[in-house]
């Protein structure tokens, strides 16, 4: 690991083509995208190097894909007790790679993408490169495949926003699901793996 990976903010996952209005905050670097036909905005975080307790046991590094779904604010009621004004922001999909504080994000991926015959022939063999393409993939699912939508009208009742909410959340546990599998069985290569993951 080099010295400056730790005193200059580093990206693992690039910024991919369908990004949009693209700039650098206190967050990291942040743009705009759609996922399906709907706005979303994208954080992707600093990198982080972290202690060997912070990581399960055989895991050196990883990518997380978090989606923010806090998206309603100052909501407002009326006498009776109905939905009377809101604020709403779009959902935010938060990307961020950390690597074990001994782990230099420059050594060989030992497995899944890293070591496919085309990363190699290709020189991106790099445990950094096996994590971007996690990130890389993130995006790539959610661009294509729409988050399903929460939505909150004026007029709905505490108890009709419960079940909204309580539908909602089984929708969205369901593509965060298929999500987790999409990214991991294109990059780790396991379960249904595609048939690129094939070791050299």
């Amino acid at each position: 690991m080099d010295i400056w990976d730790l005193l200059i903010p580093s990206f693992t996952t690039p910024t991919p083509s369908f990004a949009k209005n693209q700039k650098v905050t206190a967050e990291g670097r942040e743009f705009t995208m759609n996922s399906g036909k709907m706005g979303v905005r994208v954080v992707i975080q600093p990198d982080l190097f972290e202690p060997i307790a912070n990581f399960d046991p055989g895991s050196d590094a990883d990518t997380g894909c978090v989606i923010d779904t806090d998206v309603y604010t100052n909501v407002t009621y009326d006498t009776r007790n109905r939905v009377k004004d809101f604020i709403r922001k779009p959902f935010t999909i938060y990307i961020r790679t950390r690597y074990k504080v001994t782990m230099d994000p420059e050594s060989n991926s030992v497995y899944g993408r890293g070591t496919t015959k085309a990363d190699l022939k290709a020189g991106n063999q790099s445990l950094r490169f096996h994590e971007s393409q996690h990130g890389v993939m993130c995006l790539n699912y959610i661009n294509k495949n729409q988050i399903p939508d929460l939505k909150i009208k004026v007029g709905l009742s505490q108890k009709e926003i419960q079940g909204v909410v309580s539908d909602f959340s089984l929708r969205f546990n369901r593509y965060m699901t298929s999500l987790e599998s999409y990214h991991i069985d294109l990059v780790d290569c396991s379960g249904k793996a595609a048939a690129f993951c094939g070791k050299h």
